[in-house]
């Protein structure tokens, strides 16, 4: 009786631990007992896709007369242009200290009035499609100072446009230098300007060409000798193509709140065109070389200057709409033209959508950096 007694107890007393160690790692291990969700700081987070900051933008631009601004004449060439625009990234490597990343920039245009722009009205056309790699480094990681230098190495520019295809450029070849500096302006990210962002640029082009004028296999432009007989030529213009380009400007990026930016623009395009032959014009008493100055310039400049106000509908889109002004210094008219305004001055209204932050919105996923940091209004450089 004792030794059943004895064996119950020890029965039981396992039973109990048993039972005891159970609820013990009840918290741990049974799916019912834990938090529906973890708290921000302990959420692991999300892995950036490869793709991110790939961007797709609608834009709608028109000159400042096809909308009914300014004086009664301003353009004989009234424009007004859509453009579906994608700029994919794909990053090879990325750290907090560096990454690189092959880019490439695509434009797909349509204009809607009857201007140069295109051969006919309603058009679809593709810009020259870019491609390059660039490789970012950080050199201040401080918040309020963050400084990244931008090196985009080779930049090859494909001519894609009609101009370029039919007018004998082969392709462009350079490179670009930049550098991202921000500014605390006011302490705290919902402060009203809270910070600023300086984006100067800089890139160089060489451009290939199988003429040094531009010309069009497909045009027989006929002209008349001095004895009156008619002479085909393929030659568009009397001017050469571009041989160097040089793009410099500044842009600022200035956080009026949280969702609310300003920006601005203001750069200069250098183009230095192809040395053109000894010019030889026939005449009946053999060849003359007209007159010409002794000195004739190669360079042409041009000047751009933008201004737009963007908010952040949603942390993958952005609505812009802004003012902006791109001429050559000196007109087809021989006038000189104003860095704020000309004839060529436009107003645009654009749609920015990152679109591998849209994918993880419609994925309810949690959101990365808005894609409006990358890229904002078409031409910007890197």
């Amino acid at each position: 009786m004792p030794f059943e007694a004895l064996r119950l107890a020890t029965a039981l007393a396992i039973a109990v631990s048993g039972v005891t160690a159970t609820v013990g790692a009840a918290p741990a291990d049974t799916a019912s007992d834990q938090p529906t969700s973890a708290p921000n700081e302990a959420r692991q987070a999300p892995k950036s896709s490869r793709f991110h900051d790939t961007l797709f933008v609608w834009d709608n631009s028109a000159t400042t007369q096809t909308v009914g601004l300014g004086a009664d004449y301003q353009s004989r060439d009234p424009l007004y242009e859509m453009m579906f625009r994608v700029g994919p990234r794909f990053y090879l490597f990325e750290n907090p200290a560096r990454d690189f990343s092959v880019r490439a920039d695509v434009r797909l245009i349509r204009e809607f009035t009857n201007s140069d722009t295109t051969t006919q009205r309603g058009e679809w056309t593709f810009a020259d499609v870019e491609v390059w790699s660039a490789y970012v480094e950080s050199l201040d990681r401080r918040p309020g100072h963050r400084t990244e230098f931008v090196l985009r190495a080779p930049n090859l520019v494909l001519p894609t446009s009609k101009v370029s295809y039919r007018n004998g450029r082969l392709f462009g070849l350079g490179f670009g230098l930049g550098l991202d500096h921000e500014v605390a302006l006011r302490a705290g990210q919902n402060a009203l300007l809270s910070k600023l962002l300086l984006r100067p640029r800089a890139t160089y082009t060489y451009d290939f060409v199988d003429s040094n004028v531009t010309t069009n296999s497909g045009i027989d432009r006929i002209r008349m000798d001095p004895d009156g007989r008619s002479l085909p030529s393929d030659q568009l213009t009397g001017s050469a193509q571009p041989q160097h380009v040089v793009n410099l400007s500044l842009r600022t990026d200035t956080s009026i709140l949280e969702n609310l930016r300003f920006i601005s623009e203001a750069g200069m395009r250098y183009q230095r065109r192809y040395a053109l032959t000894d010019p030889c014009v026939q005449v009946p008493t053999g060849c003359a070389a007209p007159e010409s100055s002794p000195a004739p310039t190669r360079w042409d400049v041009t000047t751009l200057f933008s201004a737009g106000v963007y908010y952040a509908v949603t942390p993958s889109a952005e609505v812009g709409v802004g003012y902006a002004n791109a001429s050559l210094q000196l007109g087809a008219d021989g006038r000189r033209r104003g860095f704020f305004y000309s004839p060529d001055a436009r107003v645009f209204l654009t749609l920015t959508v990152g679109l591998s932050e849209f994918y993880r919105e419609m994925r309810h996923e949690t959101p990365a950096t808005p894609a409006h940091v990358a890229l904002v209004r078409p031409g910007s450089a890197l």
